[in-house]
């Protein structure tokens, strides 16, 4: 990982509109947010295991968005880290990203309950 983290992302730069047309699960902003996650990891650690992706994607959200963050991700689409896989691939698809820069596994067991991983750092105990 480069260490620094992402000022700001420009939700702006890229509509993703071919990628929308062939699949609209996924909000335009999560692509350039998963665009800027993957550039904050740096091309040093190429290939990137989705392991990888999914922890700084995870940590990231919290640091930009704190208790809202898994708000955002399904106001996004997103509802399990299955879709970050889905995700990077409807990007490979439409040439943004280099397959063999990425470590996918189609089996791979994801380790985060996706509500829980955005929500236990803020749990205060309470029900």
């Amino acid at each position: 990982m480069q260490g620094g983290r992402i000022e700001e992302i420009d939700f702006t730069r890229d509509s993703f509109e071919d990628v929308l047309a062939r699949d609209k699960r996924y909000a335009a902003n999560a692509y350039a947010y998963l665009m800027a996650v993957l550039g904050n990891i740096g091309p040093e650690n190429r290939p990137i295991h989705i392991h990888d992706i999914l922890d700084e994607f995870r940590i990231f959200a919290i640091e930009q968005y704190g208790v809202l963050a898994l708000h955002v991700m399904n106001e996004w689409g997103l509802s399990e880290f299955g879709d970050v896989s889905e995700m990077i691939f409807n990007l490979v698809e439409s040439k943004r990203l280099n397959r063999d820069d990425f470590e996918v596994p189609e089996s791979y067991g994801y380790e985060y309950d996706f509500k829980s991983a955005f929500s236990d750092m803020y749990d205060c105990g309470g029900e």
